[in-house]
């Protein structure tokens, strides 16, 4: 959750309700819901489109990514 909560900040400035990257669920008066407001058996797609729609930003979802696996291996305790 926690990359996907960084993917959600970085995208929210710029996402809009009509960009096809995004089910137009995944939005409410304009702005697009965070983690904490999609159903978690949204996930999955909800991380899925936010990583295609910052797919033209290749070193923005490398850094998420490793973030998100240096916070799994702190998580762990390893």
């Amino acid at each position: 959750m926690p990359k996907l909560k960084l993917a959600y900040q970085i995208a929210v400035p710029t996402a809009l309700p009509d960009d096809p990257h995004f089910n137009g669920a995944f939005f409410s008066g304009g702005r697009l819901l965070s983690p904490n407001e999609i159903a978690e058996s949204d996930w999955s797609i909800y991380d899925t489109q936010l990583t295609v729609y910052l797919t033209p930003w290749p070193r923005v979802n490398d850094a998420i990514r490793q973030f998100g696996d240096a916070y799994d291996v702190i998580a762990r305790g390893q």
